[in-house]
């Protein structure tokens, strides 16, 4: 009998990005392992059986195509004692494939080729060709393009499995992502994930890959500029301070949870991009409409208002959404609507109504000049 472990891992980071040609979504991560282990034995049978974990589907599935491309029968009895949570996007099933694949290929008399069996594993599973290999590795494609890349590891994980919850399936994830046009801005994320990857010198500076901060600082602030700062906790974040541009719907709609006024213009684009939002009307706007615009999308279900007076409640509230799916789920659902027909028809109408009402007070306020900039924007609002 042949034993080994088979480890958990973690994405310290991931982007995820459009539908490619093969129907599969295009990522960027970078994935680690971790203590947490399943063992896996193996031993010679008369036909192939995996004992121990009655809903496995991937270590059989591995060893049949091992066995077809070696030309051998598959007469292995494989044993798992699971201790990876299953259906935790911890990488179990796919850890205990490239395991088995592993112990077959020490005792087959005709090893495949590692090109070989990196290829076969890749057919199993996205995962699996990361458990072949060693150290972390910065995956693209669909996560079987690896590269490895230098981390430090002097850290520890906590690992939280809550009891009764289970973990949606990987399928509908996907799904609710590509509903909300989730891959818009995928080039300048994948872009601020190299930079913050290659600036990583410390345990700390992990934070950096999943942690990112925005802020779109507004007309003629010059170029985009990058800082990190300790979070709480002592994690380092870091933050994109970013002059408005032509790629601030792409920057919005890849974000989990926007802050922002409550301009007619900002919050038809929110409805149309799916971005759950907390709302800070503009308290000294004319006609108090920044307050009226913002009721009017939280009315809808699309987001959440804060008053100015009560900026001290913005952490604790951020916070709270961005740690609640249910809630972030329920926002986006009603963005949903609100961009589907006749609700886009109904509600960005009004949108645009107020956003036109906005800019022509402005006209009248403005010296000629001024004024002339601005109706061209009048204009641009009414299309």
């Amino acid at each position: 009998m042949t034993h080994t472990r088979a480890y958990a891992k973690i994405n310290l980071g991931l982007v995820v990005g459009p539908i490619r040609d093969d129907g599969k979504h295009e990522v960027v991560t970078v994935l680690q392992r971790i203590e947490l282990h399943d063992d896996v034995t193996l031993e010679p049978a008369s036909r192939l059986e995996v004992v121990g974990f009655e809903d496995d589907t991937l270590v059989r599935t591995a060893l049949s195509s091992f066995a077809r491309a070696a030309g051998v029968e598959p007469n292995w009895l494989i044993g798992i004692e699971k201790l990876i949570p299953v259906a935790a996007g911890l990488g179990g099933g796919s850890s205990d494939a490239a395991a088995a694949l592993s112990l077959v290929s020490m005792i087959a008399a005709e090893p495949l080729p590692d090109d070989a069996l990196l290829e076969l594993a890749a057919e199993v599973g996205a995962d699996v060709p990361f458990f072949l290999r060693q150290g972390p590795q910065l995956g693209t494609g669909v996560g079987t393009e690896l590269t490895s890349v230098s981390l430090p590891t002097d850290y520890h994980v906590v690992l939280l499995v809550p009891d009764g919850e289970s973990k949606r399936s990987t399928a509908s994830v996907y799904q609710a992502f590509d509903e909300r046009n989730g891959a818009r801005g995928f080039d300048r994320r994948v872009l601020d994930f190299h930079a913050a990857l290659s600036s990583v010198t410390a345990a700390r500076d992990l934070a950096a890959l999943g942690v990112q901060l925005a802020c779109v600082t507004g007309l003629g602030k010059g170029e985009a500029e990058f800082s990190t700062h300790p979070g709480q906790g002592g994690a380092m974040v870091r933050s994109a301070w970013i002059p408005f541009c032509d790629d601030v719907a792409g920057l919005l709609s890849a974000a989990d949870l926007v802050v922002a006024r409550a301009g007619a213009g900002s919050l038809a684009e929110f409805a149309r991009i799916g971005s759950p939002a907390i709302l800070i009307p503009y308290p000294q706007a004319a006609d108090d409409h920044q307050r009226a615009n913002a009721a009017y999308f939280a009315e809808q279900g699309g987001g959440v208002v804060l008053e100015q007076n009560s900026l001290a409640q913005l952490t604790p509230l951020a916070t709270s959404l961005l740690l609640d799916d249910a809630r972030l789920d329920a926002l986006r659902a009603a963005l949903g609507r609100l961009a589907a027909a006749p609700a886009l028809d109904s509600g960005t109408s009004e949108l645009r109504m107020a956003a036109r009402d906005e800019i022509a007070a402005l006209v009248e306020k403005q010296p000629e000049e001024v004024a002339q900039l601005l109706r061209g924007w009048l204009v641009a609002a009414d299309r």
